[in-house]
């Protein structure tokens, strides 16, 4: 479901700072920095080689947009890096849930999200409409745990609270803004939680000026689009529809979400918290993404939406 967004410029040099909200009770576990580093590196010299999707069952088509779509991920790079250190900061505050909770990514697109979130010890359901998508993921995966370590991951189409359970948490990855009506993806998100239930919105920062202009000369003013499927039926699609912050929040409160926080994150390769994600205004210019934590209220278990 995810598609593939130019990633926005981070400058500077790595600080390999670990998070605080690092959940490694036992110091025999690896914190979850040191476990992204390694999948970073793990991959970063699996995407060296000249056909590493020759054996994945998908489309080719599918085989030659992979290295593209993680290009600065694991095809550029020989290692650990600044794009990866914001990567990483963005995922802070779903790391911090305890280790073996269920996650549901999403719109995951390849799956390098549900892969490290199983690599960290989460029990992940990797959703995805398609049916390559899904493949590179369970291919990644195979190779992954045949040199590593074992990975929970349940791979779907479809999403319900009967095929796939109670979820504790839920990662949208810079998917939400491509889902028309909005308030659906709420909504959906709502049928699937277990009372307290978390979603991690991952969304560009409206407010950004330069994220703005990215933003515009890729898409213009429209926002929506009105596209056709392969059976003739016609659907709205959010052509990089992002939003506000007040907007995302009164769309989740609309469904029975409360705000519990919002990281702000700067083009930085810095993974402690500095001013410029902190003083309100100066993080509305500056920041170029932003994280939000919602809560799925009780009470939104017993009174679903009209």
């Amino acid at each position: 479901m995810r598609k593939q967004s130019a990633s926005l410029p981070v400058s500077g040099r790595v600080d390999f700072v670990e998070s605080r909200a690092d959940p490694s009770p036992d110091a025999r576990v690896p914190s979850t920095l040191a476990t992204y580093q390694q999948f970073v590196a793990f991959f970063c010299d699996y995407f060296k080689r000249a056909d590493p999707l020759a054996d994945c069952r998908c489309r080719e088509v599918c085989k030659k947009d992979v290295p593209a779509y993680y290009h600065r991920l694991f095809v550029a790079p020989t290692g650990f890096d600044m794009h990866h250190a914001v990567l990483y900061k963005r995922l802070q505050p779903l790391l911090a849930l305890p280790r073996g909770s269920r996650i549901l990514d999403y719109g995951g697109g390849y799956g390098a999200d549900a892969l490290f979130l199983a690599a960290c010890g989460y029990a992940v359901v990797f959703y995805e409409l398609s049916a390559d998508k899904l493949a590179v993921c369970r291919f990644l995966q195979r190779h992954w745990e045949s040199r590593m370590t074992p990975l929970q991951i349940v791979p779907t189409q479809v999403v319900t609270p009967e095929t796939v359970g109670p979820i504790d948490a839920i990662l949208c990855n810079e998917t939400a803004h491509h889902i028309e009506p909005q308030a659906a993806f709420f909504q959906s998100c709502a049928s699937l939680l277990r009372p307290g239930g978390r979603v991690f919105l991952l969304e560009p920062n409206w407010y950004s000026i330069l994220v703005q202009g990215f933003f515009f000369v890729r898409r213009g003013f429209r926002t929506v689009l009105v596209c056709t499927d392969a059976a003739g039926h016609q659907y709205l699609y959010g052509n990089e529809h992002i939003q506000p912050a007040f907007k995302w929040r009164a769309l989740a409160a609309t469904e029975g979400f409360d705000l519990v926080s919002t990281k702000w994150i700067a083009p930085s390769s810095a993974l402690t918290t500095r001013w410029t994600e902190t003083v309100p205004l100066v993080r509305c210019l500056v920041a170029t993404h932003v994280t939000y934590e919602f809560r799925l209220r009780a009470d939104r278990i017993t009174q679903p939406s009209a």
